[in-house]
């Protein structure tokens, strides 16, 4: 269970960076009307409070982990909001003595959002194959296995099984079609949202099972394909 007061400090120290982010965005347009900075930082400037009103409103939704989190905590989004903004500031005051200073603050910005976009991205479903965790077991359980899938409808095992255990997954309509082989045979089968968990095969028994978008992937192990009944 989270401990609540540690995220309620968290939530207070989140508040005190979004407070100074309003600040430096402030300042910032303060600076635009002042300085009178040229049309360029003025767009960026604009570009970036698009940006950041757009990761806002959309990040609740499509910034999820795998268990349904948030890329993101709190704290940090604070902390990277904060820091954006202030390199945003810095860029539009130094363009005043040096032209470069946009496209120096735009590479900063650019290379941090991509650094922190990375941090999140790894722990969503698109960052992590979800088959892996069955590639494992069946590593763990029959580590020379021939490999075959099968199901309701001719659908093959998604490309990445294939890729962490280096050897192709070809289709069987029905595991009585597994060729005879001195080797374990594994069948991959797939659950279909709305589908009962499939029944093993006669002279298999259940390795696991993994979930992929709306689906589950099964694995059924055959220990020796020479002896079918």
């Amino acid at each position: 269970m989270p401990n609540i007061e540690v995220e309620l400090a968290h939530l207070d120290q989140a508040d005190r960076h979004m407070a100074i982010a309003r600040d430096s965005l402030a300042a910032a347009e303060t600076l635009s009307l002042q300085a009178r900075p040229a049309e360029e930082a003025e767009d960026r400037l604009e570009t970036f409070r698009e940006a950041l009103a757009a990761f806002e409103g959309h990040r609740a939704n499509i910034l999820k982990t795998i268990e349904g989190a948030r890329w993101f905590s709190p704290a940090l989004a604070g902390v990277a909001g904060a820091s954006g903004l202030a390199v945003v500031v810095a860029g539009i005051v130094a363009h005043r003595r040096w032209s470069g200073a946009i496209v120096a603050a735009t590479l900063l910005l650019m290379l941090g959002f991509q650094v922190l976009f990375m941090h999140g991205y790894r722990n969503s479903r698109e960052g992590r194959s979800e088959m892996k965790p069955l590639a494992t077991m069946i590593l763990e359980q029959a580590p020379d296995a021939s490999l075959y899938t099968s199901g309701t409808k001719r659908m093959r095992a998604p490309s990445d099984l294939s890729v962490y255990l280096n050897r192709p997954v070809p289709w069987v309509d029905e595991a009585s079609q597994i060729p005879p082989s001195d080797r374990p045979a594994v069948l991959v089968v797939r659950q279909r949202e709305h589908e009962s968990p499939p029944l093993p095969p006669p002279g298999m028994t259940s390795i696991g099972k993994t979930s992929r978008s709306e689906s589950w992937w099964h694995a059924f192990l055959m220990p020796n394909p020479n002896k079918k009944d």
